[in-house]
């Protein structure tokens, strides 16, 4: 990933196994995130910018079921997934993808915890207000929904 950083952009999806499990639940919008900081300092290592990116709707397509522990122990997800007509098969569903202003990142080879926390603070927080800003789009009953970071 360094290397790609020094040339060019890298999508990340960075909540793993954890966000399948913590993101499974239909009456909220939830990014596992707030462990997640491997990311941010590979960014200020590579001076790159970080770009908040949210799909509203991704959450609806899908319902899921699974274990867990047996998901964390064999790093895979252990589950099951049903959509239209209770098939593997994705409920029609519109989907936004948002994606917000580059964070700038001031480049620095080895950074620090404190260094690290504060820029994924902001980087939390543009995500929470692109989704606040944006929810609406998806009708009334997404205007109430809140994005929670756990």
């Amino acid at each position: 990933m360094m290397s790609l950083l020094r040339h060019s952009s890298v999508g990340v999806i960075v909540e793993g196994i954890a966000g399948v499990f913590q993101g499974a639940c239909p009456a909220a919008e939830r990014v596992y995130l707030s462990r997640r900081k491997g990311f941010v300092k590979a960014a200020i290592q590579a001076g790159s910018p970080l770009v908040p990116v949210y799909h509203l709707g991704a959450s609806q397509v899908l319902s899921f079921s699974g274990n867990v522990g047996l998901s964390r122990r064999w790093r895979m997800t252990v589950a099951c997934y049903w959509g239209a007509a209770g098939l593997p098969l994705p409920r029609r569903h519109d989907i936004i993808s948002l994606v917000g202003k580059p964070i700038p990142v001031a480049r620095c080879a080895d950074p620090d915890q404190a260094t690290i926390d504060a820029v994924h603070a902001r980087f939390t927080d543009a995500l929470v207000a692109l989704f606040d800003q944006h929810k609406h789009l998806l009708g009334p009953e997404w205007a109430a929904k809140e994005l929670e970071v756990v």
